[in-house]
């Protein structure tokens, strides 16, 4: 887990398991995200966690999670959701709601042209529906 100064918390993941997933599908301009594969823990560009005694607690920790098998879709971003009690915990003990406004997930692509047909505006993805682990 990494924690940055602009209020990011990132659980970094396997790339090979991002890359099969942008390949099985089989689309076009998919590449990887900016920051490789990874669980936006806290996304600071959307929240302000606190600043307290938990803050860079778990930084380099391995942190086991769940993750479904669909990859779901929306604006240019592609992802898997995610299940992980822990990594719930840590949002909270950020002073943070358990989940962001959107569920817990692994980003594993995006279209290489997504901002020229979204622009970089806030992600707002929906909500899915309950998934099976």
């Amino acid at each position: 887990m990494k924690y940055n100064d602009s209020g990011w918390v990132i659980l970094d993941c396997c790339n090979d398991l991002a890359k099969y997933y942008r390949r099985s599908l089989r689309k076009k301009g998919l590449c990887a995200p900016p920051f490789g594969a990874h669980i936006s823990v806290v996304a600071g560009t959307h929240e302000e966690p606190e600043r307290n005694k938990y803050w860079n607690l778990h930084e380099g920790l391995e942190v086991e999670f769940e993750y479904g098998h669909y990859v779901y879709a929306e604006k240019g971003w592609y992802w898997l959701r995610v299940k992980s009690d822990f990594l719930n915990d840590v949002r909270e003990s950020l002073g943070l709601k358990r989940e962001l406004q959107w569920p817990l997930h692994l980003s594993v692509a995006k279209d290489r042209d997504r901002e020229e047909r979204y622009g970089k505006s806030k992600n707002s993805f929906n909500e899915p529906g309950k998934e099976n682990f």
